[in-house]
């Protein structure tokens, strides 16, 4: 098979596994991987012709001869595959956690290569859990794979399982002794001790360097924008960006390649972390863990790995069917100068204020706008969706030939699309100070009406000039928004 299907399956800008190559010599390794992909499984492996020859085996080995294990043929691995421990990416292929959770050699008293082609192969293992002899014999049942039953040869080292399961009594890493959770959870440090150490210092590079891997990795290529840039950038906005996350659930843009085509959505890939940085949340398919992001480690470690953006819930973790504010996303369609964009978000502010309700402005980091609007938890994400759905449509109906909110993009020419629907349960919006993941590295800022009504093109900021939005915003634009008290009613709802 060789590795063409293997290089075929990954892209190596993406997912840390290693690329290899095949490498004819007369190695007699064998690994066992636990792999926590969409299932929990096993990866068994033997060196055979310069690589890795693969199977997994859902339930993974079993000590007694009795119990014959499903072994579903897989691509050929490369050799050094064999020392991959850590997490692909959830989008990827095969994403999830890996653990080397067995290692060591084969002897075989025939040729191995050739037992292979047979579908008959019988061997020794000599590894740090599994030893003694084994079969790995092909079946004749039709499937798309070829289907193999791997079990265990009679001898001393054979165990009954209704005594002994080594996969829960061995189940950690032979390489590291860590669970699959530790494994999963190195990759983030949040530990107390590194909030201690963060907390020591100033912003200064060669500090945040330290708790950093690669650095120097180019995570903008136009704007020359490091891992160790975007860290710098996180630690300067913490105390303005947390108080728009902490505490609630965040759907994450994570960019691993260089540059920023390579992206992809994280909700829950970091399960089994600590409850200070997680929280239960009900879907549809079930409850699932979210991460949160509550303090300067959390950031930095974010900058550690490629998140580009943070998308926040319009809810907290104490109360997470009630909002606190209502968002509108204006998103116009492409011929809409942005004067015309201006005045528009300005008659939505009127109409909020006529409600008796204060609203905030946000640039989005891109052509869009966020008129926000801080409220009360009383009511529900039903009856807000259904509130804010009506605002869009009674706006839609006053301003026919500026505003819309049908979701069919044909529909859109011409108009804002006032987008309503983030606004429901698990519903997500960029937050304030989140970089966006696109190559200018741009951010999403908090504005002041005032200059939102002189502007004359985009109001945009990017990583590299926070510096300046500082200097033009001396006063938070968004003082009050998380002091305000105000409420969305059933009278203010019966005049709609």
């Amino acid at each position: 098979m060789g590795l063409s299907v293997y290089k075929k399956k990954r892209s190596f800008k993406v997912t840390p596994e290693p690329k290899g190559k095949i490498i004819r010599n007369n190695t007699h390794l064998f690994i066992i991987q636990k792999h926590d992909a969409s299932h929990l499984h096993y990866d068994f492996r033997l060196a055979i012709n310069g690589v890795l020859k693969s199977w997994a085996v859902p339930k993974g080995p079993c000590l007694d001869p009795s119990v014959k294990r499903l072994a579903v043929e897989v691509e050929d691995h490369p050799l050094d595959y064999a020392n991959f421990e850590g997490v692909i990416p959830q989008e990827k292929y095969g994403g999830g956690t890996v653990m080397v959770w067995d290692r060591g050699t084969w002897e075989s008293e025939e040729n191995l290569a050739r037992a292979y082609k047979k579908g008959i192969m019988l061997f020794t293992l000599q590894g740090k859990k599994l030893q003694g002899a084994w079969h790995l014999i092909r079946t004749n049942r039709q499937s798309d794979k070829p289907q193999w039953l791997l079990f265990k040869g009679k001898d001393k080292f054979s165990k009954d399982l209704s005594n002994y399961d080594i996969t829960l009594k061995k189940p950690s890493s032979v390489l590291t002794g860590k669970s699959l959770q530790e494994i999963e959870n190195s990759t983030i440090n949040l530990s107390k001790k590194f909030s201690a150490k963060l907390a020591t210092f100033s912003n200064n590079k060669n500090s945040l360097s330290k708790f950093l891997t690669h650095p120097d990795k180019l995570l903008y290529i136009h704007k020359k924008i490091t891992k160790l840039d975007l860290a710098s950038y996180y630690y300067t906005v913490a105390e303005k960006l947390l108080p728009f996350i902490k505490n609630r659930p965040v759907t994450l843009v994570r960019c691993p390649a260089p540059g920023t085509t390579k992206c992809f959505y994280q909700k829950n890939w970091l399960q089994g972390m600590s409850k200070d940085i997680t929280t239960t949340v009900k879907t549809s398919k079930g409850s699932s863990q979210y991460i949160m992001i509550n303090n300067k480690s959390s950031l930095i470690a974010a900058a550690q790995l490629d998140i580009l953006e943070i998308h926040p819930w319009l809810s907290k973790k104490d109360k997470l069917n009630y909002p606190d504010m209502l968002i509108f996303d204006l998103d116009p369609s492409p011929e809409i100068p942005w004067t015309k964009l201006v005045s528009a978000a300005f008659l939505i502010k009127n109409f909020f204020t006529s409600l008796h309700l204060k609203s905030f402005i946000k640039s989005t980091g891109k052509k869009g706008l966020h008129i926000v609007i801080p409220i009360t938890r009383k009511n529900d994400f039903k009856l807000i969706k259904h509130y804010t759905k009506k605002i869009a449509g009674k706006l839609s109906v006053q301003f026919p030939d500026l505003f819309t909110f049908n979701l069919k993009k044909e529909k859109r020419k011409g108009r804002i699309f006032i987008d309503y629907l983030r606004n429901g349960y698990g519903a997500t919006a960029i937050a304030p100070f989140s970089p966006r993941s696109n190559i200018n590295a741009t951010i999403a800022v908090p504005i002041s009406w005032e200059k939102l009504k002189k502007s004359k093109k985009t109001i945009l900021y990017t990583v590299k000039t926070i510096n300046k939005y500082l200097k033009d915003y001396p006063n938070d634009p968004w003082e009050e928004f998380l002091k305000i008290r105000q409420s969305v009613n059933n009278k203010l709802l019966d005049n709609l």
